[in-house]
């Protein structure tokens, strides 16, 4: 009576547990044919008329299952056992029991690689039908290990317990005995479980766009285009940036501006000047021509600010950010991005 205790409510745990993993992202189905030795376990207390006869036989089975998670399956089956044996204690008579029926498992597996391949205990009940007792459930708890030995093909080796398999109601010549079953499955998995191809990198172009701002006053002497030492400085760190930035099909955009000051005629042309001057040294630096273009605007899209009122000094000071020369560096990069396989 215990052990019956036993083996049913570790089957209802596994049965509960399963219920609840119902909710898991369903995985893969999968079936297959098990056989193996089986030997039974007699209860020599339960008759005074019958004794263990032939204990041992073989057994085949075929199941399926339901695999909710890499952890949870449900399974079915149905079981087909070899002729056991009875021998009256006056040796006059002899009874032959057959074994087969129907059960329902849960199954909890313990992953042991990213294959698939897992130990696994198991729970369930079988319906024992046999050939002259009442039929019954019969309580069963397993374990066991699957190895997968391609993507869909698993080969399990495992041991189930089975509780009361045969148990007659007659108090006293009555059968009652257990069964182990050691025995080895080949299934199939169905669906594509093959690891997918890495995804090989996708390439990313971005364009990007520096603008460098250079000081007339500094670049340049006053009211010149002839460039100063500094003004060259300048011109060499906004090359090399644009080097180090891997920049592919670079284009450099020069445009030269000056202040409100002066006739707009006479600041037009000395900002061509000063934007060519700018465009010439970059050509010196390594840029090819076809890649810079150059413009003057004059006095165009001012920068500075509260300069109105001032006196004629102060508004040059204040009108000093007007009088610059602007370089646009545009080109693209590429880069690679992992895309993860799905």
């Amino acid at each position: 009576m215990k052990k019956n205790f036993l083996a049913a409510t570790v089957a209802a745990a596994l049965l509960a547990a399963t219920s609840v993993a119902s909710a898991a992202v369903p995985d893969t189905f999968y079936a297959g044919v098990r056989g193996g030795y089986i030997h039974t376990d007699w209860d020599s207390s339960a008759s005074d008329y019958w004794q263990e006869g032939d204990n041992s036989g073989y057994g085949l089975g075929l199941f399926g299952g339901y695999s909710f998670n890499e952890y949870i399956s449900l399974e079915l089956g149905y079981n087909f056992w070899d002729s056991f044996g009875a021998d009256s204690y006056d040796g006059l008579e002899t009874k032959d029991l057959t074994i087969h029926g129907p059960e329902v498992s849960a199954r909890l597996s313990f992953p042991l690689t990213a294959s698939g391949t897992d130990i696994f205990l198991r729970g369930g009940a079988m319906y024992a039908f046999g050939t002259s007792s009442s039929d019954k459930v019969a309580p069963v708890v397993g374990a066991g290990v699957n190895f997968m030995l391609t993507d869909n093909v698993a080969l399990r080796l495992g041991y189930d317990r089975y509780f009361s398999v045969y148990d007659d109601d007659n108090d006293t010549q009555g059968i009652d005995f257990d069964a182990d079953w050691y025995y080895i499955s080949l299934g199939y998995v169905f669906g594509d479980r093959s690891t997918p191809a890495p995804v090989e990198p996708q390439p990313i172009t971005q364009t990007v766009t520096t603008t460098y701002s250079l000081d007339a006053n500094t670049t340049f002497g006053f009211d010149s285009s002839v460039l100063s030492q500094q003004g060259k400085d300048a011109i060499s760190q906004v090359v090399f940036d644009a080097q180090n930035a891997n920049l592919d099909g670079a284009q450099y955009t020069v445009t030269g501006y000056t202040d409100r000051l002066g006739r707009e005629a006479y600041n037009q042309r000395l900002s061509e000047r000063r934007a060519q001057a700018v465009a010439d040294e970059l050509v010196a630096k390594g840029v090819p021509v076809g890649a810079i273009s150059a413009v003057g605007m004059g006095s165009a899209n001012p920068v500075s600010v509260g300069c109105d009122g001032l006196s004629r000094n102060d508004l040059i000071k204040c009108l000093a950010p007007d009088r610059r020369v602007e370089v646009q560096v545009t080109g693209t990069t590429t880069t690679t991005e992992q895309v993860s396989a799905q």
